[in-house]
């Protein structure tokens, strides 16, 4: 898994969510029209990708 899933790790996510939210507010603060936020929105979609992988695969009807 990625740094985000594992054990005491998870307890950071709040923590890192929260970092990365307060440094888009301020890049979007300062250069408000040429904010771009492609590259946030594809760190935070790698993000949950990475965490929905982390669920157990329950049965073998998951695996196709």
């Amino acid at each position: 898994g990625g740094f985000l899933g594992q054990g005491s790790s998870k307890l950071l996510l709040p923590k890192i969510l929260a970092v990365a939210v307060r440094f888009i507010v301020k890049d979007a603060e300062e250069k408000k029209v040429s904010f771009n936020p492609r590259p946030f929105f594809r760190l935070f979609i790698n993000w949950l990708l990475d965490l929905g992988s982390l669920e157990p695969v329950t049965d073998g009807a998951n695996l196709q």
